[in-house]
């Protein structure tokens, strides 16, 4: 059946009834693992015996980052990892090889240059710590633009995005071609609203700034990537899944989950 994964801009899960939403809303789908943005939870560790892994500030309800993880890929999960309130990856057991997940929340257009760099060298720090022969996945709220132009970047898009870039977007896409990365959704041939991603107030400007990104030595084996409609948990995004052709398998039996500091 092939792995399923996804990324999600949750806008807060604090509050209460929220996260019990969320689950409800993610049963209607088959996933593997979701990444998860602005979870805004305190603290962190784990719930449901590893079914939502999380890192957030120790007292602020801002930021934070998650995974929620499927039955069987809780059952291949090698380790995880908090790398700060905006960024954490968990590596599972897999075939062909191991498949590392990160999950990433960039900084907003209000933040600066300067903020905006220290996110990519903290990335780009993180898959430099994973190992070499592991298929490396990047999942997160990039709040970039990429657009629909992929005229020289070839190698991390295809033709079909949406919009305008901007220079956020053209930041994200020199990362990718920095790490050979892929944007999988720019690929297929989708109506925008399978693509667009987040949604303004008024309802009047979509963008596609949730992005799942993977190697390109491995993008051959996605087979689909699309945004879905989804429950008012509070949040202007929208769910992306992304199927890749790739197997997750359990872990062996002397393994243990190890969660570490980077």
């Amino acid at each position: 059946m092939g792995l399923t994964v996804g990324v999600w801009n949750v806008r807060s899960l604090w509050q209460t009834g929220a996260y019990a939403l969320m689950k409800k809303e993610l049963e209607r789908f088959r996933y593997d693992m979701v990444g998860l943005c602005e979870v805004q939870w305190t603290g962190g560790g784990e719930m449901e015996g590893g079914k939502i892994l999380w890192f957030g500030t120790e007292r602020e309800h801002v930021y934070g980052i998650g995974i929620v993880i499927g039955e069987k890929a809780r059952k291949a999960l090698l380790e995880y990892n908090p790398v700060n309130e905006k960024m954490m990856y968990a590596r599972f057991k897999g075939y062909p090889r191991d498949i590392d997940v990160v999950v990433a929340y960039a900084p907003t257009m209000d933040h600066s240059d300067v903020e905006i760099e220290a996110f990519y060298d903290q990335l780009e720090q993180t898959l430099n710590v994973l190992p070499k022969k592991d298929v490396k996945i990047i999942t997160g709220d990039w709040n970039a633009k990429i657009g629909r132009d992929n005229i020289g970047f070839e190698k991390v898009m295809g033709k079909y995005g949406i919009g305008n870039r901007n220079n956020r977007g053209e930041r994200l896409l020199e990362f990718a071609k920095d790490q050979k990365m892929y944007v999988n959704v720019t690929i297929f041939i989708l109506i925008n609203q399978k693509k667009w991603t987040w949604e303004s107030p008024d309802g009047k400007t979509t963008n596609m700034i949730d992005l799942i990104l993977i190697e390109q030595k491995w993008m051959k084996f996605v087979t689909q990537c699309r945004a879905f409609p989804s429950a008012e948990i509070g949040s202007d995004h929208r769910l992306v899944l992304c199927n890749v052709k790739m197997k997750i398998t359990k872990r062996p039996k002397s393994g243990e989950n190890i969660k570490s500091e980077i």
